[in-house]
């Protein structure tokens, strides 16, 4: 369902078409009819549901997800090649029934709240800039969270003018309003990565956004129709929920179907403009004249060019090898098939500390099994930039069927190079050298950088050693990047998909896009607090932690840690946690 409207020397900006599977089984019109028809026969008696109710079906969809957790995993694991009981099986564990789990957990805390008080309860200060910004504390939400993510903290950051009043009058979204009408019949389009966010992105319109929904599945992930229907049984039940399946023509009959007011989607920019400007001939006038095929409001989130900033400063030998870990890890999550997998290293030319970095980042890449391409036009992608830059180092090991490492070093950053300009959606990461005269300066340069040259607004990663920030003149800079910084999530010293993966921030590109530019989307999800009109999430790490990360691919019990998580958000109890702890110390 995808056209490239956008090009640059042939090559689509932002996202290259992805070839649709072929063979999957598809949902009859006449289907797909009845299953709108039936959410839409309970759009009135939804938002009259009670706060009291909602608990309840959340409740079930806890025990109902967690019976079918371990199944979920094995499915994820026999789609892209990775044996159940190897440390790999974790990131399944993580980026499926976990996730899933924990925002159904964090979700229900707020109706608990709303439940009590009328209105969720922030777990930390609402503090306002010395410029004026008003941001809001949500992690850590408990003592869990201080146990489990030792130091890390996160605000959400509200739009320049937003006052703390304005922010706090808003909190709870549509559980502030008194009476909300009928519910809206919303269409989901699900991605095909990451097992999670069907799920996610279902409880999300259900919950915070008050619709009823057709949720329909990506062809990748079809094998998972039976998990997701005994996960989301409560609300298939109630008749609040239908699931099908297809591809472009059940995709594009049923978000013009008459009865579907919204569309949300996780996918592509091109995938996004196929559907509101059509494709062919005609579909890049339209989209040039602002004609949209499709008026009806949509929210996506689109993925990015995913940039990572590195701060100069004096680092240890074994920070060098932490955060080689980190950005290895990171490309290797999901084989690299992520919205937000590191993409482009933003490093300073003159740091001695550069090629120390990027040597580390070699030794843990060539010591990291490759992954088996289960994305559909993986080989294309990736021989087309390794094609563009035959320095390309093809780094690690794999059986038949998977692709190396790429790393592209010392991409001019003056160049128009597509590194910059598209997302390769393949185990692809380039690194570019900015010279500056200063660690201020070449904070600043890097901002800007990303913002003009880099594609996409929805998540950035900064590196940045303490100690280097110390001078009142990079402090500043530093704190003027984040401010300056047009993202959706920023993580300083951790990876992208904290944003995601916490699920208490909201969760989209930055705003501000218009459809005919719409790069990595409009709109959020997760957002469990839900605060209404925010701009940022700002994330803060700790440089280095000990033990390391259980999701780094050199740890040994990856898996191990992931499914005691998932038990652990099944039911909260101090009793799991020194198991997730041994398990995490022993990797």
């Amino acid at each position: 369902m995808s056209a490239l409207i956008g090009v640059r020397d042939g090559v689509g900006v932002g996202n290259i078409a992805i070839p649709e599977r072929a063979g999957f089984a598809a949902t009859s019109h006449p289907e797909i009819d009845a299953a709108v028809a039936a959410v839409s026969s309970r759009r009135v008696e939804w938002p009259r549901v009670s706060v009291a109710q909602r608990i309840e079906l959340l409740d079930r969809m806890i025990a109902d997800t967690y019976a079918v957790a371990r199944r979920w995993v094995e499915a994820e694991c026999e789609r892209k090649r990775i044996a159940f009981d190897s440390p790999a099986s974790g990131e399944e564990w993580g980026t499926g029934p976990w996730c899933a789990l924990s925002n159904t957990r964090q979700l229900r805390a707020t109706l608990r709240d709303i439940q009590r008080e009328g209105r969720p309860r922030l777990p930390g200060a609402v503090r306002t800039t010395a410029a004026g910004r008003v941001c809001a504390r949500i992690f850590p939400r408990e003592a869990y969270d201080r146990a489990i993510y030792t130091g890390l903290t996160g605000e959400v950051w509200m739009p320049s003018g937003v006052s703390a009043e304005e922010m706090q009058a808003t909190v709870g979204g549509i559980y502030r309003a008194r009476s909300r009408g009928e519910s809206r019949v919303g269409a989901v389009l699900g991605a095909g990565n990451l097992s999670a966010i069907p799920f996610m992105d279902v409880i999300y319109k259900v919950f915070a956004e008050d619709e009823v929904v057709v949720l329909k599945l990506n062809p990748l992930t079809n094998h998972l129709q039976p998990v997701f229907s005994q996960a989301l049984r409560a609300l298939i039940d109630g008749g609040y929920l239908r699931i099908v399946q297809g591809g472009a023509d059940e995709a594009r009959y049923l978000v013009h179907h008459a009865a579907i007011d919204t569309v949300h989607l996780t996918g592509s920019d091109k995938t996004h403009d196929a559907i509101v400007f059509g494709t062919g001939k005609d579909a890049a006038a339209r989209k040039a004249e602002n004609r949209p095929l499709l008026n009806k409001p949509i929210s996506s989130e689109l993925g990015n060019v995913t940039p990572v900033i590195i701060v100069p400063g004096k680092w240890s030998g074994s920070a060098f090898d932490f955060h080689a870990q980190m950005l290895a890890s990171t490309l290797a999550q999901a084989g690299s098939y992520e919205c937000i997998t590191p993409r482009v290293l933003v490093t300073p030319a003159e740091w001695s500390g550069r090629e120390k970095l990027l040597a580390a980042l070699r030794r843990v890449l060539r010591q990291t099994p490759n992954r088996f391409a289960y994305y559909p036009g993986a080989q294309e992608r990736f021989s087309l930039f390794t094609g563009r830059h035959p320095e390309a180092e093809l780094l690690g090991a794999g059986a038949a069927g998977s692709l190396a490492w790429a790393l592209i070093p010392g991409v001019d950053p003056g160049s128009d190079d597509l590194v910059f300009s598209t997302d390769p959606f393949a185990p692809v990461l380039a690194e570019t050298p900015l010279a500056a005269s200063s660690v201020a300066d070449f904070i600043d340069r890097a901002v800007s950088f990303c913002n003009d040259r880099v594609w996409g607004t929805l998540a950035a990663a900064v590196i940045a050693q303490p100690r280097s920030l110390r001078s009142p003149d990079t402090k500043t800079a530093f704190e003027r990047g984040i401010a300056t910084l047009r993202y959706g999530t920023i993580v300083i010293n951790g990876p992208t998909f904290y944003g995601f993966s916490l699920v208490s921030p909201p969760w989209g590109a930055f705003p501000g896009q218009k459809p005919t530019d719409i790069r990595s989307g409009h709109g959020v999800v997760h957002n469990t607090y839900l605060l209404t009109h925010t701009e940022k999430t700002v994330l803060r790490v700790p440089f280095r932690t000990v033990p390391k990360p259980p999701w780094y691919v050199t740890h040994r019990r990856c898996h191990e840690v992931f499914s005691k998580l998932t038990a652990f958000e099944a039911g909260a109890s101090p009793a799991k946690l020194p198991g997730i702890f041994w398990s995490a110390m022993r990797g």
